[in-house]
């Protein structure tokens, strides 16, 4: 008999957008993933976000890892590529690998966000909730994609919370909104917490895909 195979969560992308927002060949992206699974949580999932010219040559690449995206939740990537060529980004491509699935659930860390107009730059304000009984390290970090009104993403941002937060606290973060943005727009946040299944301990734990 051979060995049993093992389930994997399975994760998809629901929507991604990008723009090249400054003379410093900065890429700016987001992307809406999804697990579809209704019971297998998604851990240690590299996220690689690459870039290429109309001609498919290599523009630029970024990668991110999450820690996890719980049964059919939604987790939300903002991020920014750095292109050493002159040549315009054309396509994006979004690879996705999870290391393994569990059927242990531990919730995120949840976040509010909203848009201030702030003259003369508009900015991002929200809050971090630490959901956990121990603290969320200052390696946690929050996720931002911009969307306009129809859902189309214009890009996204992320950024660490810098220091750690007590258990079953809530502190502010500000975001400088895209330089892109000049219309209305919403904003999507997710957390992750740096670490599985406590936050901080630098184990990560699944059943191996």
């Amino acid at each position: 008999m051979g060995t049993p195979e093992v389930a994997t969560a399975q994760l998809a992308v629901i929507t991604r957008g990008f723009t090249q927002k400054d003379a410093f060949n900065a890429i700016n992206y987001g992307l809406v993933l999804r697990n579809r699974s209704i019971a297998l949580t998604a851990i240690d999932v590299s996220v690689t976000v690459t870039f290429s010219s109309r001609s498919d040559a290599q523009v630029a690449t970024d990668e991110e890892t999450i820690t996890e995206v719980p049964p059919g939740c939604y987790f939300d990537v903002g991020g920014n590529a750095f292109s050493a060529i002159s040549l315009a980004p054309a396509h994006m491509r979004v690879s996705l690998k999870v290391a393994g699935s569990t059927v242990q659930q531990m919730p995120l860390p949840t976040a509010t966000a909203r848009i201030q107009n702030v003259l003369p730059f508009a900015e991002l304000t929200g809050e971090v909730h630490n959901p956990y009984r121990v603290p969320l390290p200052s390696g946690a970090t929050i996720y931002m994609v911009y969307l306009n009104p129809r859902g189309k993403v214009l890009g996204g941002d992320n950024e660490t919370t810098g220091a750690m937060i007590t258990p079953g606290a809530t502190v502010p973060f500000t975001d400088q909104l895209l330089s892109a943005i000049s219309g209305p727009a919403v904003v999507r946040v997710s957390v992750d917490p740096d670490g599985f299944p406590t936050p901080g301990s630098g184990e990560v734990r699944w059943v191996p895909a």
